[in-house]
């Protein structure tokens, strides 16, 4: 396949960082096949199991989807996760994007935005989430849109860039950006589900100012208390 990237990662994962050693993942055809760095693409297990979350295109197709790869000797060796399948399976022709993982205990949940089929728009980005349960039987569930925003048109409403984090395997939090009916430009968005992602809260605007740009949430849990951290636009946008 033409212009692919090399995923890889240090073979250690520990602070020996000066050794060179590394291990290839896997290959991806995008430049930006693990999107941006505000959503961690990197996860480990309470039992030692690595998982990344990266895109690439689909054999199947020829748009990108989401891919877990995961390494059970501390990186040496990689395999797909979800028995090769990307865990967005089924979205075919319609891109997905920028995943966000993490771990809590043994099971692994997933993030990210990408087109809705059902909409027929190939740019319709919705948030989506999967997860694979501790004690489960390797695959992952299948996804679920998160607080699906409607009155879509042309590329209003987009949502993107979702980031996770978890109290626990059953309560998470997630963050995000989008617009909807009420601004017109995009708002940091929040959720949460206390059932293992299964159901989530709608989604609500943390501080909306309409008419001005929030963008690129970030979130962690610390001191029984979250913290967001994002940009927004000064002024009203022009």
């Amino acid at each position: 396949l033409k212009n692919e990237t090399l995923v890889h990662i240090d073979a250690h994962l520990d602070f020996d960082w000066m050794d060179g050693e590394s291990a290839t993942i896997d290959w991806t055809q995008d430049i930006r096949g693990i999107g941006y760095v505000d959503a961690r693409k990197i996860a480990v297990t309470d039992g030692g199991v690595i998982y990344v979350a990266y895109r690439k295109v689909n054999k199947t197709d020829s748009d990108y989807q989401i891919f877990i790869s995961s390494s059970s000797d501390n990186g040496r060796s990689w395999r797909l996760a979800n028995n090769g399948k990307p865990i967005s399976d089924g979205i075919l022709k319609y891109d997905q994007r920028v995943p966000s993982i993490i771990a809590q205990g043994d099971t692994i949940a997933v993030a990210w935005y990408g087109a809705e089929p059902s909409f027929g728009r190939k740019n319709h980005r919705e948030i989506k989430f999967s997860r694979l349960a501790a004690g489960g039987n390797g695959l992952f569930e299948p996804w679920i849109n998160i607080g699906l925003i409607a009155g879509y048109k042309n590329q209003d409403y987009w949502q993107e860039h979702p980031v996770l984090a978890a109290k626990d395997d059953r309560t998470l939090y997630l963050v995000w950006e989008g617009q909807d009916a009420l601004n017109d430009k995009q708002q940091i968005k929040f959720s949460r589900t206390t059932d293992g992602g299964k159901t989530w809260d709608p989604p609500k605007n943390i501080v909306p100012i309409p008419g001005r740009t929030q963008s690129r949430p970030t979130l962690i849990l610390a001191n029984d208390s979250i913290y967001v951290f994002g940009y927004s636009a000064q002024y009203n946008d022009t």
